[in-house]
């Protein structure tokens, strides 16, 4: 029997248009925000997501509200199969996100941090963002949608996650607000390469969670890993990857896919890297279409939905109630089952889903 993806999560990276240019994107995916999204029928490319009927929708970019059709396209997801909407938005007019909120479930603000420090990493005044994050929260209270801001950690902003915190408090303490590691865990940005900055951040973060901040972090996502080189991702089963065009394909390569739809840059694909990467894809291909015991391993770490391989594993973490709200009410008792066979056959012995059971029907 072939390994198949569940498909709980799909993430449709909806355009590749970006009036940002923040200091740790790699630039050459984005194009500007004038340009035009030529080509992409977005409704074709929802029917096609909605073909999976994923229980989390996140739409991320680029920038999704320079697409002047979301708001039609996730009316349509939610009356054909009801997912859990997110829609992940670059701080620079929240008031943009409000014609979504009837059809929204949470909505993710990227923000590094107050006034001059957020400036230095995404180009736009931290304080200005949280100004008009503040003016659409009665909306966003009206419609039920939860609001979060995600926070970059990186050695230029880590000392001012304090002042982040209380400002983010004083705007309104609905607002969650996650600590994320940059990416990769080990690079020059990074607080994880450096012991002591580590251990601090986490000081501060203990201290905001005593305090009664409203914080979250997906560092020990990452740090349950013994090494970055070569890492096991069990959540590559359960999401999906949408591009802007509408290809859909996943890391475990257990999804149709028709090679030649993918282009890649020559040079990035004849790097030693890009040969390893798709030398790793091919393999995942070959077993995935044989019926193979599925292949976990992955030489590429991200923190994407690192939060499933956290529940799979039986592992606590602060940011694992939040997230499993996007699933609660949306899998079914034969969907679980088949879940927890899948878990505790390849991942781990021990997994139960009594307790997911009765957190997902609260």
């Amino acid at each position: 029997m072939k390994t198949t993806n569940f498909a709980w999560i799909a993430t449709w990276r909806i355009t590749d248009r970006c009036n940002l240019r923040c200091a740790y994107c790699d630039h050459s995916t984005l194009r500007r925000a004038a340009e035009a999204d030529e080509g992409t029928v977005f409704a074709a490319v929802l029917r096609r997501i909605g073909e999976y009927r994923p229980k989390i929708l996140n739409i991320t970019g680029g920038e999704p509200t320079l697409v002047s059709e979301l708001p039609q396209l996730l009316a349509q997801a939610k009356q054909e199969w009801n997912p859990f909407v997110r829609v992940v938005h670059n701080g620079t007019q929240p008031s943009a996100t409000v014609p979504l909120f009837a059809h929204l479930d949470r909505l993710v603000v990227s923000m590094d941090g107050p006034g001059a420090t957020n400036r230095a990493n995404r180009g736009i005044d931290g304080d200005a963002v949280l100004s008009k994050l503040g003016a659409i929260m009665p909306e966003a209270r009206a419609h039920g949608v939860e609001v979060s801001i995600n926070c970059v950690v990186t050695r230029q902003n880590v000392g001012a996650i304090t002042e982040l915190a209380e400002e983010v408090t004083a705007v309104s303490p609905d607002i969650i607000l996650c600590f994320s590691p940059v990416m990769p865990p080990l690079s020059d940005l990074s607080i994880l390469a450096d012991p002591a900055v580590h251990a601090a951040f986490q000081a501060r973060y203990a201290a905001l969670r005593a305090q009664g901040h409203n914080v979250i972090q997906t560092f020990d996502h990452i740090l349950r890993h013994s090494s970055y080189d070569r890492i096991q991702c069990y959540n590559q089963y359960f999401s999906l990857r949408v591009t802007p065009e509408g290809k859909i394909g996943s890391c475990a390569m257990n999804v149709p896919v028709k090679l030649g739809e993918y282009r890649h840059s020559w040079r990035r694909l004849l790097s030693a890297a890009g040969l390893r990467k798709a030398r790793d894809m091919f393999g995942k291909l070959v077993r995935a279409n044989t019926g193979a015991a599925p292949d976990f391993t992955c030489t590429a770490i991200c923190n994407c939905e690192s939060w499933l391989d956290m529940l799979f594993l039986g592992l606590e973490s602060d940011s694992l109630p939040v997230y499993l709200r996007g699933l609660s009410g949306r899998v079914t008792p034969a969907e679980l089952d088949d879940v927890e066979g899948f878990v505790r056959r390849h991942i781990n012995p021990a997994f139960s889903a009594d307790s997911l059971r009765r957190s997902l029907t609260k």
